[in-house]
């Protein structure tokens, strides 16, 4: 039998580890108070200033982004986000200095003097300050993180994003035009295609007398190739097709101006690197025109497989993907060279030109499809070329572009092959900064660049190229008429030829909004015939 001393021991041996295992519990949940607290509150102080960086250097919405992130991200540039990093730092010190100044005091006053309080109810209850403060604390960090969510849902539009989304359309069925199913004739000789996309090539860049925002036409090259060719706009100058849902970006403004519907893959899906096959139930120019014998090239001065470009375009038409890697390995650039995105549009309209030699000699008829980059947010790339006349660093790069673009048509004019081709100039996307852009300029209402050179057209004087309202889609079946193709209905996708009387379908529909609004909406069909 136990001595009383002995059980008595025992009991406080037990109570001591109880108490030792308390303490433990106990500083594991400060620790992961700390950590927990440290993330909300770093998220909620630096997400204000992160968003308002995003708000002047990108227009971009949460599904631009949601779809750059989930897509094959190989060969960007990331250099921009420094901006971002340098934006949010003095609000992430200030926070980790008042993060570190809370530690001390709760080290001080709760860990060294252990203060309380007491209350008066029945009798006297001791009653420890320290999870008061802690709830406090935590409290005042989620409302701060709620507060910074609604001033980002506000900017990036993830409310209207996921709301859209929740919604149904019949679009898709109701008036979509499937190629396959459709005839696409040729009334004698089918030209030759020369499809050059503009980085973020808008009309804003031209002066308002022109039809844009600036005091200086920054782009008169371009501002009098559309003047003396045909190019479609929205009002009675110079304009252009209004961005719609899922165009927005370059990789969806390639598939929609392409394959006459909007980008609008699922998001959990969207990591196009991942799947065998890019969008296998779209049929596209670059299918059509596989199938009529032409031989396709896609160049690029970045990685062609950044957001799934090089599979898309080998997959569906297949196109040679001539890009970074490309230059490197045909001596135009060294094995260590890269600015930008890759190479400078100076050396990219240079491989232009010896590649439209090379594939004019073949004989055989030919789509050479471009893809510049010096015009790329934030602010564009100041080449060697590029003077330094307007303060703006935009400006300069714009005045270079054009003047790059338009020396490239003068040679084209000057080869045999020009009079068998068409020459399509076509900006992808409205820019995603600010630069040079109003604020009240909205980016929905800003209009994209096009022009068509050489096109196919019986009496161009009868065509109605002012005051229309079109989206990219309709570029898909234009593009096909403007090389001499002849469409059934004259509509492919959800595009119109814009070559023929019929209405684009968002004159159908009423305008802008009223499309918009419904491919932002889930389709069913989209779900099931193209992905």
């Amino acid at each position: 039998m136990k001595s009383f001393r002995e059980i008595q021991g025992a009991r406080q041996v037990k109570k001591g580890e109880g108490n030792a295992v308390a303490g433990v519990l106990k500083k594991t949940a400060i620790v992961l108070f700390y950590m927990v607290f440290a993330v909300i509150g770093l998220v909620a102080f630096t997400a204000r200033p992160v968003t308002d960086w995003t708000k002047e250097n990108f227009g971009v919405t949460i599904q631009e982004i949601l779809f750059t992130v989930k897509s094959p991200m190989k060969g960007a540039d990331t250099g921009f986000l420094k901006g971002a990093l340098l934006e949010a730092k003095p609000d992430a010190v200030l926070f980790l200095v008042l993060l570190a100044g809370g530690v001390i005091c709760d080290r001080l006053i709760f860990g060294r003097l252990r203060i309380c309080i007491k209350i008066r109810l029945k009798k006297w209850h001791d009653i420890n300050v320290r999870p008061v403060c802690y709830c406090m604390a935590l409290g005042a960090a989620l409302l701060s993180l709620h507060g910074a969510y609604n001033y980002l849902d506000e900017i990036l539009k993830i409310s209207d994003y996921l709301e859209k989304r929740a919604e149904r359309t019949e679009i898709y069925e109701n008036y979509y035009t499937d190629p396959l199913e459709t005839e696409i004739t040729s009334s004698g000789s089918i030209k030759n295609l020369i499809y050059i996309y503009l980085e973020s090539m808008e009309t804003a860049c031209a002066s308002a007398a022109a039809g844009g925002y600036q005091e200086t036409d920054y782009i008169p090259g371009l501002t009098a190739i559309a003047n003396e060719n045909i190019s479609f706009s929205d009002g009675s100058g110079l304009g252009g097709w209004r961005a719609v849902d899922g165009s927005t970006w370059t990789m969806g403004a390639l598939f929609s101006t392409t394959a006459g519907i909007p980008f609008a893959f699922p998001i959990k899906g969207n990591t196009m690197g991942e799947r065998s096959v890019f969008a296998p139930g779209v049929t596209n120019l670059g299918d059509l025109l596989e199938e009529c014998g032409y031989t396709q090239e896609f160049l690029c001065g970045s990685d062609g497989n950044f957001a799934g470009r090089a599979d898309y375009f080998q997959q569906h038409g297949n196109y040679r993907i001539f890009d970074y890697s490309t230059a490197i390995e045909e001596g135009y650039i060294a094995p260590d060279y890269k600015v930008w995105w890759g190479f400078e549009d100076s050396i990219l309209y240079d491989i232009a030109k010896d590649e439209l030699t090379r594939l004019a000699a073949d004989h055989a008829p030919f789509n050479f499809t471009m893809l510049t980059v010096d015009t790329h947010h934030v602010g564009g790339y100041v080449c060697d070329l590029c003077g330094n006349v307007y303060q703006d660093q935009l400006a300069n790069v714009l005045v270079c572009a054009d003047s790059l673009l338009r020396d490239f048509v003068e040679w084209c004019k000057g080869q045999d092959f020009y009079e068998d081709t068409v020459i399509v100039i076509s900006g992808d996307h409205p820019r995603m900064d600010t630069c040079l852009v109003p604020e009240e300029a909205e980016r929905e209402s800003r209009t994209v660049y096009n022009a068509f050179i050489n096109a196919d057209v019986d009496d161009a004087e009868m065509l109605r190229t002012r005051n229309r309202d079109f989206a990219p889609m309709d570029m898909f079946p234009t593009v096909l008429s403007a090389m001499g193709f002849r469409i059934e209905g004259d509509r492919l996708g959800l595009g119109t030829n814009l070559f023929s009387a019929r209405d684009t379908l968002m004159e159908e529909m009423g305008g802008f909004e009223n499309l918009n609004s419904e491919l932002k909406k889930h389709s069913v069909y989209y779900v099931n015939h193209f992905y």
